[in-house]
């Protein structure tokens, strides 16, 4: 009863200003209570859209350039298994080799040496050279070459050696006679673990 009567006895103007004043506290409360609260709530959540919004445009530009990619990707891949099919495996070197000899007799050259050396190994590749030495004429040395380089497996022709052969005293050269002996280095490439297969590509001489 006493703080009502005292109350009751404040000025008017006082009792305004006191209102005023208990309505600011509320107020401040409610920004540093709850306001600031929520500002720092809605600025996190803006940085949560923003970084989302990044990630979905950049999902948005790799899905317009899948198709391209996908594209791009099969096309080495057709290019690789094509390039892989002129490289034999190991296994099939003998066989190689037997069908060069059989084209060398085709072309008319007589072979004096024939020595298979030793597989050299690449990063994903190996090198198997042959020494050779055939004998006979620019034609069927010639013929011979291109016979290499028209093979389904590659085989490069390097190191060539031509040594003319002396006509015989006092007669002419024989049509047909042996006038020459070359020597090269007859190379072919295997391909680690990929199985060879039938390939239409030429094999290169050079």
């Amino acid at each position: 009863m006493a703080l009502k009567d005292s109350f009751a006895n404040i000025p008017k103007s006082q009792k305004i200003l006191m209102i005023v004043l208990v309505f600011l506290a509320i107020i401040a409360a409610y920004y540093f209570l709850l306001d600031r609260g929520m500002t720092a709530e809605r600025k996190s959540l803006e940085q949560k859209r923003d970084a989302l919004r990044g990630e979905l445009n950049e999902k948005k530009i790799l899905a317009a350039n899948l198709d391209r990619l996908k594209s791009e990707i099969a096309l080495l891949e057709s290019q690789l298994a094509q390039a892989l099919l002129v490289l034999p495996e190991e296994k099939e070197i003998p066989k190689l080799l037997v069908s060069i000899n059989s084209l060398g007799l085709k072309a008319g050259v007589d072979f004096l040496l024939f020595r298979p050396g030793t597989l050299v190994n690449r990063d994903f590749y190996g090198e198997f050279p042959v020494s050779m030495k055939v004998q006979g004429t620019y034609h069927a040395l010639g013929l011979f070459f291109d016979m290499l380089s028209k093979m389904p497996r590659i085989v490069n022709a390097s190191d060539i050696k031509i040594i003319p052969l002396p006509p015989s005293k006092g007669k002419e050269v024989e049509k047909g006679r042996d006038t020459i002996v070359s020597e090269f280095t007859a190379t072919t490439f295997t391909f680690a673990g990929t199985k060879g297969g039938k390939a239409s590509g030429s094999g290169k001489t050079s």
